[in-house]
């Protein structure tokens, strides 16, 4: 459950990064839209590592599972 939630928690923060940075439009500077930019690929990243590691904890808990 942890993990989900986790997971879920930075697939919202990815969507809202994402969101602000294209609503944004030329009214960001230069420096905050590379601040933002760098917010995505980070939230990007750990949603995809989060992703993982569920499918991986999800597949050793299967029956034939690496934990069996």
């Amino acid at each position: 459950p942890w993990l989900e939630k986790k997971l879920a928690a930075s697939e919202t923060e990815k969507a809202e990064m994402q969101h602000r940075l294209e609503a944004s439009g030329p009214s960001l500077s230069k420096y905050d839209r590379k601040v933002l930019s760098l917010g995505v690929r980070m939230a990007r990243m750990r949603t995809e590592w989060l992703r993982e590691a569920l499918e991986e904890l999800v597949q050793d808990s299967a029956p034939g599972g690496a934990a069996a």
